[in-house]
């Protein structure tokens, strides 16, 4: 990077946005991650004795736990930058793109997202597992077999995929994408080239109560961040997450479908 388009980023940072250290970005980002964690915990432990899976117990977390947090966070600092909230003054980098954009960026993203998150949770965050947490109890296991699933009643498979849609996708993953590179990436830009690194891992580690997961967290969702900062618009982060988001519920729902369930 040139020193003068170093300059107009950190210019272009500045405006009236209250500017963020890298361990301010930190607190903030692990902040809806902890409630998370408070929330999953005994809910996946009850709902683990009641043999019912324990993804509900995600659900809720993100729901009431994560979810609630991170807009708390950004109305509150978003008020206290500009003397009230408003999507355009909490979300600065939400320019409208081209199509074009998005056909070429976006789909793509999606594209590799999904091999990567398909091969982190099937190979890479097991091996992890196996090798540095071997104690983590059984009950805090999120991704169910196929053969698992067939297990389940039909009722609960439905429940399991409305979750999937509804909650992990439209409320999780928008929440988490405009808090993360909506809110906190303009806020850390003029740290530089940086800041979509640190704004990755930071984004990894939300996930408390999986850090097996850490690793894969982090590449795909430097991705996402390397877009946004590279288009200046949080959308084309919420189409890359979103949207592999919403092509593994269909895929789940897929799995549900033929599964051989009686």
């Amino acid at each position: 990077m040139t020193g003068s388009s170093a300059k107009h980023i950190r210019s272009e940072a500045r405006g009236s946005l209250l500017l963020l250290t890298a361990g301010a970005a930190l607190r903030l980002q692990l902040l809806p991650g902890v409630a998370n964690v408070l929330i999953f915990l005994p809910s996946a432990w009850v709902l683990h004795q009641a043999g019912l899976p324990v993804m509900f117990a995600l659900g809720l977390a993100i729901l009431f736990g994560e979810v609630p947090v991170a807009w708390w966070i950004m109305i509150r600092r978003t008020r206290a930058e500009q003397g009230s909230f408003s999507f355009k003054t909490a979300f600065p980098w939400a320019r409208a793109l081209r199509w074009q954009t998005y056909a070429l960026w976006g789909l793509p993203i999606i594209l590799i997202s999904m091999v990567l998150m398909m091969t982190g949770q099937m190979v890479v965050a097991p091996q992890i597992q196996q090798s540095f947490f071997p104690f983590i109890p059984e009950w805090m296991h999120i991704i169910q077999s196929p053969a698992e699933l067939a297990e389940l009643p039909p009722r609960v498979l439905l429940a399991l995929w409305t979750v999937s849609l509804v909650i992990f996708t439209l409320i999780g993953g928008v929440t988490q994408e405009l808090f993360s590179r909506g809110f906190l990436l303009p806020r850390m830009a003029h740290m530089g080239p940086v800041a979509p690194v640190l704004n990755a891992l930071f984004f990894a580690m939300l996930h408390l109560g999986a850090p097996w997961g850490w690793p894969i967290f982090f590449v795909t969702s430097l991705i996402w961040a390397a877009a946004v900062w590279r288009t200046r618009s949080v959308k084309i982060g919420l189409f890359g997450h979103v949207g592999m988001l919403f092509v593994q519920s269909m895929m789940l729902g897929a799995l549900i479908v033929f599964s051989p369930v009686g």
